[in-house]
């Protein structure tokens, strides 16, 4: 197997793969640090925030469609 990371000299620097790779995850303070509750909303409420609630009518056709005769 084979990894690929190509990154800007900033992000290089940020994340610090190199030393990842070469001691191990345990060591790596950032990924061993838990999450506050607000902070672990925040993750993943933008995966939430472009969704829109299904239009009605559109949801009872689904239903109906799918629902045995």
């Amino acid at each position: 197997n084979i990894a690929l990371h190509i990154f800007s000299k900033p992000a290089r620097q940020l994340y610090d793969l190199e030393t990842l790779w070469a001691i191990g995850p345990q060591y790596d303070a950032q990924l061993n640090k838990a999450d506050s509750e607000e902070e672990f909303e925040n993750r993943y409420m933008k995966f939430l925030k472009d969704l829109q609630p299904a239009d009605e009518s559109e949801e009872s056709q689904a239903v109906s469609e799918t629902s045995p005769a």
